[in-house]
């Protein structure tokens, strides 16, 4: 027999289990994410009040512009970021671009490594063990 595995979201909980059958039988794993599981720990940027009206303006004019275009076809997120890959929309591609950014320079980070995943997760989890070793220095809000 072989083993199977599927997920399970329950977006009004915000949770998801994981259900894996194989050959010993059932086994099922619920993950939350919560404020106190998922945000809290998260490793924020402490922006100055510029980087974070750069970050609130590219994060308004990407939403205005991708509210224009499903106002004009009635696509939903998926089909839309598709065609994004696709070749579509290439405003739409560098205004994402531009957020991610204007997220890294909140980082102090350079903007290179806004289109670098690999590195963009690393440099989360090496704040992110900061923060969990020193939580009282801590305040991103």
């Amino acid at each position: 027999m072989e083993q199977a595995t599927s997920l399970l979201y329950d977006l009004e909980g915000f949770r998801v289990a994981e259900v894996t059958v194989n050959p010993l039988g059932i086994r099922v794993l619920v993950l939350r994410y919560t404020p106190s599981t998922a945000f809290a720990t998260f490793p924020w940027p402490d922006p100055t009040p510029q980087q974070r009206m750069a970050v609130a303006g590219a994060a308004y004019a990407l939403s205005e512009r991708r509210n224009a275009i499903v106002d004009i076809e009635p696509l939903g997120l998926t089909e839309l970021y598709n065609r994004v890959d696709d070749g579509a929309y290439v405003d739409l591609a560098k205004l994402h671009k531009a957020l991610d950014e204007a997220v890294a320079a909140a980082y102090r980070w350079p903007k290179k490594v806004a289109q670098n995943d690999e590195e963009l997760v690393r440099r989360l989890g090496e704040l992110n063990s900061v923060y969990v070793q020193a939580p009282s220095s801590y305040h991103p809000f």
